[in-house]
């Protein structure tokens, strides 16, 4: 699947387009050094502290931000806005055509999430992740 979304991210954000080929052989390299790691028990550790979802408490919301940057291009950034019962309440997705860091992104999805909540929705316990 890696060597597939980076073609595809290659083809989007460089104009370069792998074939066929090239892709099947990147995404069999990729699973024999997945499997020697594995074969190891490099891995095994992290397999222990998976991480899991979980909605915020009643009467309160969770924001999930994320954010991503591209020298010379800017930043994107978005988020969702959950309830209590795991519902999603607001979600988005916007460029911004300045360059920064991607921790002032990461910043910047995050009060676009709080702005949302607090113009749309008033006051609230909000959560993040």
């Amino acid at each position: 699947m890696w060597a597939i979304w980076m073609s595809r991210n290659s083809l989007i954000f460089y104009g370069r387009s792998l074939n066929f080929d090239d892709v099947k052989r990147n995404a069999a390299t990729q699973l024999v050094d997945f499997a020697e790691v594995g074969a190891d028990g490099g891995w095994a550790r992290f397999a222990q502290v998976a991480a899991r979802w979980t909605p915020p408490s009643a009467c309160s919301l969770k924001i999930n931000t994320d954010a991503s940057i591209r020298p010379g291009v800017g930043a994107a950034v978005a988020g969702v806005v959950w309830d209590g019962d795991g519902r999603v309440c607001w979600c988005f997705a916007e460029r911004c055509q300045v360059e920064m860091d991607v921790d002032v992104a990461e910043a910047w999805a995050i009060l676009r999430g709080i702005m949302h909540v607090g113009f749309s929705i008033g006051t609230a316990e909000i959560d993040f992740d």
